[in-house]
């Protein structure tokens, strides 16, 4: 009679899986369903509406947002974006220490529903907080007609983490989804088929078998020193890596002040004009408004020197046909119609004009010095802000095509690691 071949490895990670999806799962997802009321049944399909409220902190804080507004939308709630964060709504209803706890949520949730346009039956908000290198989400849902928080998420989110941005969202909507529809507790059934896969059955000698072998690979491992993958030596190039992280669209933008800017650079412009950011093109703006105020002014200031030339020409003329100096002998103060003084304020008159031209184009010109110069330091701030994010990026893709192969000879077990970047 044939026997079943059975893999305890695979046994071990599909019981895994399971396992983290129960754990991930909210507390009263297999408690029994509470008692209906005697008066009003308790709802059968998810409904109601949700406020949204802005998640603050560094990425990805927004794309978290992001994804819980479609995963309570997916679960059949209706989303209202809220454009204030914790901090700012504690402060608009003026809560004691603006701090975010049940008291000031109830307070929330009158404010909000004061106006049909924000009123709401629920709560959401969350933040990312940087602590130490280490990025830390926390999530809050609170039911405003029940006075009371629903449930809190607290995550650690790491650069080589994929799955938490994506399950940490999908838990948010499940959790208020089965606040309001509470699911029906598990039959005896499903209890035994979850225990089976928990542990699936093993005889004795297979199961002492599997404790040796861990036992082995865990002393080999450990004499081994294996040290995590080192991915210092990947650094991104501006040139030879700009076709990989250039972007063909618009930058993203930001929700918040908090939110770091983009640092992924436009394709179309290049590997220098490319990762610029808009302050620069704003200071690049300035800078040739200056060059050409200077210019202008300047061309003003040339342009009076040949009306001055003339009036002291006009003057030296006059002099030599009168035989002598007007301004120390009044009996040559004028010769005919044509009066010395006049001519003298004729000479002032263009002069003060090619002086006040030439002093507000020097003005000019040590303006546009200054803002090249800030232009520059920007510039240079722009390329190191891009080359660093842009870095973390790199080595990010690295870890993620991080390939690990099983090595088996004689007398031999391991593996190997690899990655391209």
């Amino acid at each position: 009679m044939s026997r079943i071949q059975r893999f305890p490895v695979l046994d071990r990670i599909i019981g895994a899986a399971v396992a983290g999806t129960l754990a991930l799962a909210p507390t009263a997802s297999w408690a029994a369903p509470a008692k209906a009321d005697a008066k009003e049944a308790a709802p059968t399909t998810v409904s109601g509406t949700v406020a949204l409220l802005r998640f603050t902190g560094p990425e990805p804080a927004a794309d978290l947002r992001t994804a819980a507004q479609e995963s309570l939308q997916g679960q059949g709630f209706t989303v209202k974006g809220v454009a204030l964060d914790a901090a700012a709504a504690a402060k608009k209803v003026k809560c004691r220490g603006r701090e975010m706890n049940e008291s000031c949520l109830q307070a929330l949730g009158k404010w909000l529903g004061k106006s049909a346009k924000t009123a709401a039956d629920y709560v959401v908000y969350g933040d990312v907080v940087a602590e130490g290198g280490v990025k830390k989400a926390h999530v809050v849902l609170f039911d405003v007609g029940g006075g009371k928080i629903v449930r809190t998420f607290d995550a650690t989110l790491t650069a080589d983490d994929y799955i938490v941005p994506i399950v940490l969202p999908k838990a948010v909507g499940r959790a208020l989804a089965e606040h309001v529809v509470p699911p029906a507790a598990a039959t005896d059934e499903e209890k035994a088929i979850l225990a089976t896969l928990d542990e699936p059955e093993k005889t004795t000698e297979e199961i002492e078998a599997e404790k040796k072998r861990i036992a082995e690979a865990e002393a080999k491992a450990a004499a081994s020193g294996a040290q995590d993958v080192d991915v210092s030596g990947v650094v991104y190039d501006m040139k030879a890596d700009f076709k990989d992280f250039c972007r063909t669209g618009p930058r993203k933008k930001r929700e918040s002040k908090d939110d770091e800017l983009d640092p992924r650079p436009s394709c179309k412009l290049g590997p220098f004009w490319g990762y610029w950011q808009p302050r620069s093109w704003a200071f690049l703006v300035l800078t040739g408004a200056g060059l050409a105020a200077t210019g202008a002014l300047w061309g003003v200031a040339l342009a009076g020197r040949k009306p001055y030339k003339d009036a002291v020409s006009a003057v030296e003329d006059y002099e030599a046909a009168v035989g002598g100096d007007p301004s120390r002998n009044p009996n040559l103060a004028c010769m005919g119609s044509t009066c010395y003084q006049d001519l003298a304020l004729e000479v002032s008159r263009t002069s003060a004009k090619v002086r006040t031209f030439a002093l507000a184009g020097d003005v000019a010109l040590g303006v546009t010095v200054l803002f090249a110069g800030v232009l520059g330091i920007m510039i240079g701030q722009d390329r190191k802000y891009a080359r660093d994010r842009l870095t973390d990026q790199k080595r990010v893709r690295a870890m993620s095509s991080l390939r690990v192969a099983p090595v088996l000879g004689a007398g031999m077990a391991g593996g190997t690691l690899g990655f391209r970047f």
